[in-house]
């Protein structure tokens, strides 16, 4: 028994290491290329490279797609141009810059529209959705990512259906539309499946286990975050791997099953201290340490708490501090040491209003700035319209210079065709009087009576 077991193990780990050193290769081949190719070749790779590197360093991903923009507009390629402000503004969006995220996802709209290029329009209203959802401005997300829906459909785009109905399922689930957003994921999980995108079926399970989550339903949530762990481990996507240890430890401990939730938390640590995954790490350490005050280990939960802190520090992590100077005042207080206890809630709750303040504040400078951004689109399109109206007056007063020349042309050609038929007729005249005098004579006399 204990043989196939291991011979199961090793044959998992052979799978898993497969294709992490598959996924490897693939990107660094791609970089190796990167050195020798130019043109439009280099501008596609900066930008695979871009959208690669998006999850694990928006800052690296941002870094790719302006060097990729400023070749492109170098070589004067459109689509370059396009996808490189289309990438900008998703790495704008992971960093949760959403001002500078919308700027780039207008500027790439807005040319792959005049491409017709309907495959980046969608991409892009579905990256518009995002960012309202971002803003919290749920009724103008719903609408993009129905936008996007609507062409990903005509163009028969199964990916980008399965993304749309997902991101549709998750405006349902904030906005309280629990069913709506079960049958949204169901469709969008239906279409991964069948086009066999394993990275998309393993996000919509997560979805999936955290609207059961939601709802209190820990046996359905447990069985989805299970398929999501399990999607990653074959992946080997060890940052969303992490994120699964964490929600199966969250089920675990919303039972009760501290020892269970605990063994998650500290698998996820591990994975998240490998790949150097400083909030995931933070948030672990922070629930290793719940799991032991409940415990009454105070020491250890201590030793985890004081370095949640100080990774909280040194990233300015500030719902880590808050959150952590909160346990310090559950622990102080399980200890009977009321004072501290009592310390550590008051910085709990400075931080807390702190970090309430900085939302609204951080809210109300990006509506400032989608303000002064709708401002400037909505001045752009009055000065395309104005054009426009001024285009359709020189086309109709070129129009109308056509019509005048032809209606003159018609006049001279029917005075034209008038006199020489007045000359024709008068020749005939001359002609007969010449040829029959007599008849010309008998005429002069009918016409003197």
């Amino acid at each position: 028994m204990n043989k196939r077991k291991c011979t199961l193990f090793l044959l998992v780990l052979f799978f898993l290491m497969t294709g992490y050193l598959y996924s490897q290769s693939h990107i660094d081949s791609l970089e190796q290329r990167l050195k020798v190719v130019g043109g439009k070749e280099k501008i596609q790779i900066l930008n695979d490279l871009a959208e690669f590197y998006g999850d694990s360093s928006p800052e690296k991903s941002f870094q790719l797609a302006k060097a990729a923009l400023e070749l492109s507009n170098k070589v004067n390629d459109k689509v370059g141009i396009a996808e490189s402000y289309y990438q900008g503004g998703m790495s704008n969006l992971r960093a949760n810059s959403y001002i500078l995220a919308y700027d780039n996802i207008q500027k790439s709209i807005k040319i792959f529209r005049y491409l017709n290029i309907k495959s980046g329009v969608s991409r892009c209203l579905n990256a518009l959705g995002l960012i309202y959802k971002g803003w919290d401005i749920y009724e103008e997300a719903y609408q993009y990512f129905n936008q996007a829906l609507k062409i990903n459909e005509e163009i028969g785009n199964k990916k980008g259906i399965a993304r749309n109905q997902k991101n549709i399922g998750n405006i349902n689930q904030h906005i309280g539309y629990t069913d709506k957003a079960l049958d949204n994921y169901q469709y969008a999980l239906k279409v991964a499946e069948e086009i066999g995108d394993k990275k998309l079926c393993g996000t919509i399970f997560s979805a999936i286990g955290d609207l059961y989550m939601s709802i209190n339903d820990f046996k359905k949530a447990m069985v989805y975050f299970i398929k999501d762990l399990n999607t990653f481990e074959e992946l080997n996507d060890k940052k969303n791997i992490s994120d699964a240890l964490n929600n199966i430890g969250n089920i675990y401990e919303s039972m009760g099953n501290n020892q269970s939730a605990l063994l998650y938390y500290q698998k996820a640590l591990g994975i998240q201290l490998e790949i150097s995954f400083k909030s995931g790490e933070a948030q672990s350490l922070l629930n290793i340490s719940n799991i032991l005050i409940k415990n009454k280990d105070f020491t250890q939960a201590k030793k985890y708490l004081d370095q949640s802190l100080e990774i909280g520090i040194e990233d300015n992590l500030k719902t880590v501090l808050k959150t952590a100077n909160l346990y310090y005042s559950n622990l102080y207080y399980e200890k009977n040491d009321y004072k501290n206890a009592l310390v550590y809630y008051k910085l709990h709750s400075f931080l807390s209003d702190t970090i309430f303040n900085e939302n609204i504040n951080r809210k109300m400078t990006e509506m400032q700035g989608r303000f002064e951004a709708l401002k400037l689109e909505k001045e752009d399109e009055l000065k395309e319209s104005a054009s426009l109206i001024q285009q359709m007056k020189a086309e109709r007063k070129t129009s109308l210079i056509y019509f005048i020349t032809v209606v003159v042309l018609l006049v001279i050609i029917m005075l034209v065709v008038v006199s020489n038929l007045r000359n024709q007729k008068q020749k005939l005249h001359k002609m007969l009087a010449d040829k029959n005098p007599s008849i010309a004579k008998d005429y002069r006399k009918f016409k003197g009576k």
